[in-house]
């Protein structure tokens, strides 16, 4: 498994202002707009009938139908009871999407919708929230090639100056030439999700999970706080990251669905 983010970053600067992102929530199948998103939508084989999903949580059942049909995908989730309970759901599906359709139409409060491609789960009550911090606006993510730990660590910086009352330390600046391949990117005005959108489908990472504690502290500056993806006694709460990027068929974070460990 890759990971992008390392508890010492580089700082680069960048102007940011906190505003609302607009995504619409999802739409009853055969709802949904755009030759690209019902692409991404039918891209896999229909499911054989009596498909089973068997998954230990709501992130798991998401992850192994998003890897095993390669869809790309954006989770921002809460770990609550429900979303860490088992999933079981035996259905004839049509498509892939009928799948995720399935898992998380058994979450009232979540939706679905797809985006430029990209797949993304939500909670309805979160997604344009001021508070969630994945709807700060990055000015601009200069037009250029990056690898995958570059535009992570931007992207990190950026959230971090915004977000958090201090931004993370200083570690390196760039990957070794040659160590990443490397994909072109360019975004200016933007939410945060959407340049994570962006990176999942131009680059090999293609999951991107945000994941929320049941009940969210709020930073210095207003803004919810994401579950520890390491252990803060090694990484300081200021230096952990606010989502984690996984390739299809990655093992999930053992901190996704038992953030205690």
């Amino acid at each position: 498994m890759c990971r992008a983010l390392i508890d010492m970053r580089s700082l680069i600067p960048v102007l940011l202002v906190a505003a609302l992102a607009t995504p619409v929530l999802a739409q009853p199948p055969g709802g949904r707009k755009g030759s690209d998103d019902a692409t991404a939508r039918d891209r896999a084989a229909s499911l054989p009938a009596g498909s089973l999903i068997n998954a230990s949580s709501f992130i798991d059942a998401l992850l192994k139908t998003a890897s095993r049909f390669q869809l790309p995908l954006a989770v921002e989730w809460v770990q609550s009871p429900d979303t860490l309970k088992s999933v079981r759901l035996a259905t004839n599906f049509a498509t892939p999407t009928d799948a995720i359709e399935a898992i998380v139409s058994s979450h009232t409060d979540y939706a679905w919708q797809v985006e430029n491609g990209v797949v993304h789960v939500f909670p309805k009550a979160m997604v344009d929230d001021p508070r969630n911090p994945l709807n700060v606006i990055v000015s601009q993510v200069p037009d250029r090639s990056w690898t995958v730990r570059d535009a992570d660590n931007f992207l990190f910086q950026s959230i971090g100056q915004a977000v958090r009352s201090t931004g993370p330390k200083v570690l390196s600046v760039s990957s070794p030439a040659g160590s990443e391949p490397q994909f072109h990117l360019a975004a200016g005005n933007a939410p945060v999700r959407e340049v994570l959108n962006r990176i999942i489908m131009a680059s090999k990472m293609k999951i991107w999970v945000a994941t929320f504690p049941g009940k969210a502290p709020l930073t210095v500056k207003g803004f919810w706080e994401t579950t520890p993806m390491y252990d803060p006694k090694g990484v300081k709460p200021e230096d952990q990251p606010f989502w984690i990027f996984l390739r299809w068929g990655d093992v999930p974070w053992k901190r996704l669905e038992s953030p205690d460990r």
